[in-house]
């Protein structure tokens, strides 16, 4: 589960109104972004009788959540946002409470895939309204 806050864009919310909330940001976060755009992700979803087993969206949702998706919204290209707004919240947050758990910046790094110096300049900006916020910005500067 993504467990990822916030309204989606119009595009996703669409898509989630068949499959879910969860099915749908997973498949945003593993679809390639479009050339040029890479705040959106480009996607043909087919018609449930030619959904094949080696489709990607098969590939990314399981067969009957796919097919569930190409019943309710078949036959129609869409272009989905990446949401990339929830995924930097959602990181950020992560970011926080493991601050909040004693962890360095290099342990949250190599936790959740990032150098250490970025995570010490995300610890360094202000998150208006983040309970973890005040904790991490007294230690940024040990991490």
């Amino acid at each position: 589960m993504l467990d990822l806050d916030g309204p989606l864009p119009e595009s996703v919310a669409t898509v989630a109104e068949v499959i879910g909330r969860d099915a749908a940001l997973r498949l945003v976060a593993a679809l390639p972004a479009s050339p040029g755009k890479p705040w959106q992700a480009a996607v043909y979803i087919p018609s449930e009788p030619r959904l094949r087993p080696g489709h990607q969206l098969v590939a990314i949702l399981g067969w009957e959540v796919a097919a569930q998706l190409c019943r309710g919204l078949g036959g129609e290209m869409f272009f989905l946002s990446k949401c990339r707004e929830l995924h930097r919240a959602h990181r950020n947050r992560r970011i926080w409470e493991l601050r909040a758990e004693g962890l360095t910046a290099g342990q949250i790094g190599a936790r959740i895939g990032m150098s250490a110096d970025t995570v010490r300049k995300i610890l360094q900006r202000r998150a208006g309204g983040n309970p973890h916020m005040e904790t991490a910005n007294r230690s940024a500067a040990n991490c």
